[in-house]
């Protein structure tokens, strides 16, 4: 027999490093016979479908919307909060501040981005301002949520 699959012993001995090799050669083995072959396994190369999404569950969605989030400004007496087109207070170009809102105004949060928005030392939230209809970046140190 020039390949013996089922051999344990070896001069009397067991040998189990022999047969995990002759193992792992017949699972080579069949692996390629089967690639030759053609045979692959079934749905291994097609996609998953995507779920369906009905009319009624988009119509849910749709009416899920955040509630708004009102935030009244706490500045000291005389100073404004700047409300800037994009967050942070170093090295910003000419017209970065869109409007400046005196202590007391209430101002709607868009959106706080978890406090994860850390700009020269300050925390910015997307805000809009009720009054005027303006929408920018505010730092949140300043604001007092409702």
């Amino acid at each position: 027999m020039l390949f013996p699959i089922f051999t344990f012993k070896r001069n009397g001995r067991r040998n189990y490093k022999g047969l995990l090799v002759k193992g792992l050669f017949c699972t080579f083995l069949i692996v390629w016979v089967f690639s030759l072959m053609g045979c692959s396994v079934p749905g291994a190369d097609e996609p998953e479908p995507e779920p369906e999404i009905t009319p009624e569950e988009t119509e849910e969605v749709e009416r899920l919307e955040p509630a708004e989030i009102e935030a009244v400004v706490s500045v000291e007496t005389g100073s404004t909060l700047a409300i800037r087109e994009s967050a942070g207070t170093q090295d910003k170009p000419e017209g970065d501040v869109l409007d400046r809102v005196p202590e007391g105004r209430v101002l709607i949060i868009i959106d706080k981005h978890n406090d994860s928005l850390v700009e020269d030392g300050y925390t910015w939230w997307e805000v809009e301002d009720t009054t005027t209809g303006i929408s920018g970046w505010a730092a949140s140190e300043f604001l007092e949520e409702k």
